[in-house]
């Protein structure tokens, strides 16, 4: 009985002499580093001419949230239908203006939080998917 009590004890010691010492380590040396900054999605379409884009909409989702979308007219004589285009987290409705170039009519609309919506932060509607496509 007393063997495993102070077998006990020592194994409490030990992780505690590592413990310190990871601590006094990380102090000393400083702790792990910021990875380097990523290059921005954003940054392939630095050259894209955006002279002829559209103007910013909005509408009022169900909760009241303003939803911001892009509307292209189309060009073509007789368009083959209307394109809803629903861009990442990481860009704007700015970004699918390439994409619109086909001459058929499109909405590029900016999810609930990113891009020209707002409020701005976290998603707080369960339902925006469902809002976004019965609008």
């Amino acid at each position: 009985m007393q063997l495993s009590f102070v077998l006990i004890a020592f194994t409490f010691v030990v992780a505690g002499a590592y413990l310190i010492a990871a601590i006094t380590a990380a102090i000393t040396f400083g702790g792990p580093k910021p990875p380097p900054a990523m290059a921005s999605i954003n940054n392939s379409f630095k050259p894209v001419d955006f002279s002829d884009l559209p103007p910013l909409f909005h509408f009022a989702a169900a909760e009241g949230a303003s939803v911001a979308y892009r509307y292209n007219s189309p060009t073509r004589v007789v368009p083959r239908g209307s394109i809803v285009l629903v861009r990442g987290f990481s860009a704007s409705s700015t970004n699918m203006h390439l994409f619109v170039k086909a001459g058929d009519a499109a909405y590029a609309l900016n999810v609930r939080g990113n891009g020209e919506s707002v409020p701005k932060g976290t998603i707080r509607y369960i339902g925006q998917l469902d809002t976004i496509t019965t609008c």
